[in-house]
């Protein structure tokens, strides 16, 4: 089993794109997760967070 999970891995290791869904109830965090992997994935650009830092 671990063999297997390994070859997933080192196969999909360089891929750019990731779908992932979120759910959950109001006030469960599910925007503030993802504006958190975002920021540190460095996914927003400079401009857009200087703005939401402006709000």
């Amino acid at each position: 089993m671990l063999s297997a999970l390994l070859l997933y891995l080192v196969r999909h290791q360089r891929k750019e794109l990731l779908r992932l869904v979120v759910v959950g109830s109001v006030d469960d965090g599910k925007s503030t997760l993802i504006g958190r992997l975002l920021h540190d994935t460095q996914g927003v650009y400079e401009d857009q967070l200087s703005a939401v830092k402006r709000a």
